[in-house]
C-alpha cells in the first residue's frame, strides 16, 4: 500500500516521486482508487464501486481588459459587466452529455438499483437517449449523477477593479473544470468559449494536464455488488 498526499501538496513528493526513486515497490496489476464509494439500502449492502476512471482537472483564467476610466463618466465598455454577462451565461450552460465505456456501465447498473420511471430514464440515457427532459431528470437526481454525465466547469474565484472610483481595467476569473477522460483540453477551452458568447473574455489554461484514459476493458472487474 503507498499512501500520498498528492492532492493537498502535489505529486513532486507523491506518485511522481515514487515512480522516479522507487518504481519497483509500487509496480501492481491493479491499482485500487478510494474514490469509488459504496450505499446501503434499508440497512443492507447494496452497493460497492471501485473507480475504474478518473476525470481531469483543468483550470482556466478568464480575463478581460481595456483602458478603464473614472466612475464619473461610465460606459458600457466595462471589463467586470463584459466577465459578469459571460460567467452568466456559463451558468445557463451545460456541456453535452458524453459517456464513455465505464460510465455508461455505471448507469446501466444504477438504473436497475433506482427502478420505476426514474430507472427508466437512466437506462435510456445509458443507452444512448440524448432527450433533454430524461438527461434532465438524470441530472437532477444529484451533483454525482450530472458529472458522470458530462465535463463540468464552475468559477471558482473572481477578482476586477482597483479602486472604488474608477472604471476597471482588468477583471478576472478562474473556472475549474472537470474534463472527461475522452475529452481534451482545447475542446472544452472552444466550448467555454462559444457559451461565454464575448470575444473579449480571453480564455487561457493555467497548466498542462496528463489524460486519464478509461480503463475500459477491466470496467465489469471494477464494480462488486451484494444482493442479500
Amino acid at each position: 500500500m503507498a499512501l500520498t498526499a498528492d492532492e493537498e501538496g502535489g505529486g513532486h513528493n507523491g506518485v511522481v516521486w515514487l515512480l522516479k526513486e522507487h518504481r519497483a515497490l509500487i509496480d501492481a496489476e491493479l491499482a485500487i482508487n478510494e474514490g469509488g464509494g459504496g450505499a446501503l439500502q434499508k440497512g443492507r449492502r447494496a452497493v460497492n464501486s471501485l473507480q475504474a476512471s478518473e476525470k481531469i482537472v483543468q483550470n482556466y483564467r478568464l480575463e478581460v481588459t481595456n483602458r478603464g476610466g473614472h466612475s464619473s463618466l461610465p460606459v458600457k465598455d466595462n471589463a467586470i459587466w463584459h466577465l459578469a454577462g459571460g460567467l452568466a451565461r456559463l451558468a445557463d450552460f451545460d456541456f453535452p452529455v458524453n459517456l464513455d465505456e465505464v460510465n455508461r456501465q455505471f448507469f446501466e447498473r444504477t438504473s436497475a438499483q433506482i427502478g420505476g420511471s426514474l430507472g427508466d430514464d437512466v437506462r435510456a440515457v445509458a443507452t444512448g437517449n440524448r432527450d433533454p427532459a430524461v438527461v434532465a431528470r438524470v441530472a437532477a437526481l444529484g451533483p454525482v449523477f450530472n458529472s458522470r454525465l458530462r465535463t463540468t466547469c464552475v468559477p471558482t474565484r473572481l477578482e476586477g477593479g482597483h479602486a472604488d472610483n474608477a472604471l476597471p481595467q482588468t477583471a478576472r476569473a478562474v473556472v475549474n473544470c472537470r474534463v472527461l477522460p475522452n475529452e481534451t483540453e482545447e475542446d472544452v477551452r472552444q466550448q467555454l468559449v462559444r457559451a461565454l458568447a464575448n470575444d473579449k473574455i480571453k480564455v487561457t489554461p493555467t497548466e498542462q494536464v496528463l489524460p486519464e484514459p478509461a480503463v475500459a476493458a477491466h470496467a465489469r472487474d471494477h464494480e462488486a455488488r451484494w444482493n442479500g
